[in-house]
């Protein structure tokens, strides 16, 4: 039985933001970008913080989630 990537998955897109939602590390939610991804692992040395407001609760990174960029 032939199986499909769409049919076995739920697609998130990413975050939506302006510069004016950017916020401090102690202020806001990290927000990993395109760039954080390198060499098949994440990368949290330039992570940006935006407002809470901006990130739905299914935009959380959970433990087995695939990241594609």
């Amino acid at each position: 039985m032939e199986k499909f990537l769409k049919d076995l998955t739920t697609q998130v897109r990413g975050v939506s933001y302006k510069p004016s939602d950017l916020r401090e590390k102690d202020e806001g939610i990290p927000l990993l970008r395109a760039n954080n991804i390198s060499d098949n692992r994440l990368a949290f040395d330039d992570v940006i913080f935006v407002d809470s407001s901006k990130v739905s609760e299914k935009q959380y990174l959970q433990d087995g989630d695939i990241v594609i960029c």
